[in-house]
């Protein structure tokens, strides 16, 4: 059987074809699709949106959204307002500053849990030293409900 794959002088290994530019070269990538092109934000489009604090993480939310947040004071299905907000839009304008006085999130405490479990190892080479530890952090998730409203 005849191969058609060139190999060296001494036949052990198959040789390396020349590197030669292809039909594309240089590499022009595809056009993006409209939502994933820089600069181009498609969720300021349509709905209202504010970015809320909690938890010392900042949380962009629109309406209906559920949001994981650190753990919040509370029962299932009690009230949480949301006071902190750095930035809120709705497709037309965008208030930062000054311009959020008075504005607030409202979302429904949907549930209270342990979070997925993270593993602190802790090992110290030629010393037979090992410690594993795990830890759960409790986290709440929230479904809001409004955004806006008076402090």
């Amino acid at each position: 059987m005849v191969s058609s794959i060139p190999v060296s002088r001494r036949g052990e290994f198959p040789a390396i074809p020349a590197l030669t530019p292809g039909p594309r070269f240089p590499y022009i990538p595809a056009p993006r699709p409209r939502e994933l092109r820089a600069g181009v934000l498609s969720f300021w489009a349509e709905t209202m949106f504010a970015v809320i604090r909690t938890g010392g993480k900042q949380y962009r939310v629109a309406k209906d959204d559920v949001i994981v947040v650190e753990k919040l004071a509370g029962k299932e299905g009690s009230a949480v307002t949301f006071k902190d907000v750095v930035m809120s839009g709705d497709g037309s304008a965008v208030k930062v500053g000054k311009d959020l006085a008075g504005l607030t999130v409202t979302g429904k405490l949907v549930k209270t849990e342990k979070g997925d479990k993270v593993v602190v190892f802790k090992k110290r080479r030629r010393n037979t030293y090992r410690r594993r530890r795990g830890h759960r952090q409790e986290e709440s998730h929230v479904q809001i409900t409004a955004i806006g409203g008076q402090k």
